[in-house]
C-alpha cells in the first residue's frame, strides 16, 4: 500500500469479544497493516500465547498513531491536530 519494505516485530494478542474490530477500523482508515495487535478470539485459556510475531508497516503505524491523536483530542473538544 505505502510501497514499503513491511519490518517483523512482536505485538500483544488480545481476548475477547469485538478484539477484531480495530483491524476492520484499519482497513477503512487506510492502515491495514498497522498491526499493533493480533486479536486471539473470544476467550483466553491459562496458557493461551500472549505475542505473536507479525509483520506491519510503519507508515500505517504512524497514520493510526496521528489518527488516534485526533481523535483523542476531539474528544476533548479541542481543535483536531494537522
Amino acid at each position: 500500500m505505502h510501497h514499503t519494505r513491511l519490518r517483523e516485530g512482536v505485538v500483544p494478542i488480545r481476548y475477547g469479544k469485538g478484539e477484531e474490530d480495530e483491524a476492520i477500523q484499519d482497513e477503512r482508515d487506510g492502515t491495514p497493516y498497522a498491526m499493533t495487535y493480533v486479536a486471539g478470539g473470544c476467550g483466553m485459556d491459562k496458557g493461551d500465547p500472549q505475542w505473536a510475531r507479525v509483520f506491519f508497516c510503519e507508515r500505517c503505524r504512524a497514520d493510526k498513531a496521528r489518527r488516534a491523536v485526533q481523535l483523542r483530542v476531539a474528544a476533548d473538544g479541542a481543535a483536531p491536530l494537522r
